[in-house]
């Protein structure tokens, strides 16, 4: 059985952009990379999806990936 999608997981999240959005600005705020655990458990996310974000969040922030 399919997970619920990510945004029908988060409370008040009307839709994958949005939730995307969320990500983006939290990532920012961050005083160092998130860990897997952290994105997974603020967001509600799969330990995959946690990782495609958290790459995707370094690459947009200009850090290399690990």
């Amino acid at each position: 059985m399919r997970m619920p999608a990510a945004q029908d997981r988060l409370p008040g999240v009307t839709g994958y952009i949005e939730m995307i959005m969320r990500f983006a600005y939290w990532y920012e705020r961050q005083h160092s990379t998130p860990s897997i655990e952290l994105v997974c458990d603020t967001f509600h996310v799969s330990r995959a999806t946690a990782y495609r974000w958290r790459n995707a969040g370094r690459t947009a922030m200009g850090v290399p990936s690990a």
